[in-house]
Parts: structure tokens; C-alpha cells; sequence
């Protein structure tokens, strides 16, 4: 988790905090450049739960977020995995932050 966090500060040390943040948007952008950038395409509700990973949340945790089961959060990472030709949330860290930070 440090190593995490250090990454993290180092990545958005010159971030602009101030202003309002639109999920929508973020979604929307990050779907876009996963087209654009790797070549395949992340559906809204993907992107959600890719971000809900990323923020920490457990596949329950997420599942209670966005109100559907458990198990449907498992076939969203699986397909996203899938699309990305990944196989750890690590794998998935590495290939979204970048596409975050754009």
C-alpha cells in the first residue's frame, strides 16, 4: 500500500483539485481512450466497476454501489479482464492509471 500511494502523489502531484468532478465524464473519457489508446471497448458499466477496483472496493462493496449482485460484478471484471487480455487487478492498475492521468 505505500508503494501504492507513493506511486499515486508522484502520478497527480500537479493535479488541480479545485473545480467539480463529473464521474460521467470520467467514465465516458476513460471508455474512449481505451478504444483509442489499446483497442478495445469498455462498456459504462465496466468502466464503473474498473474505477470502484481501482478505488479499493471488494466485488460485494461494489456490487451494493452500483445495486446489482455480487455475481454480476464478477462477470464485469471477468469480461473486462477478458477485453484486456489481463489477469490481475495489478495487470488492471497499470493499464487504467495511464489512461486516467491523460
Amino acid at each position: 500500500m505505500p508503494v501504492i500511494a507513493s506511486l499515486l502523489t508522484r502520478q497527480w502531484s500537479e493535479l488541480d483539485t479545485s473545480g467539480s468532478f463529473d464521474e460521467s465524464k470520467t467514465t465516458e473519457r476513460i471508455s474512449d481512450l481505451a478504444k483509442t489508446t489499446h483497442g478495445f471497448h469498455l462498456t459504462t458499466r465496466q468502466v464503473e466497476v474498473i474505477l470502484l477496483v481501482l478505488k479499493g472496493h471488494s466485488s460485494t462493496s461494489i456490487g451494493l454501489k452500483l445495486g446489482i449482485t455480487y455475481e454480476t460484478v464478477k462477470v464485469f471484471r471477468r469480461q473486462v479482464y477478458r477485453k484486456c487480455n489481463i489477469s490481475s487487478q495489478a495487470e488492471l492498475f497499470s493499464l487504467i492509471v495511464p489512461l486516467i492521468s491523460k
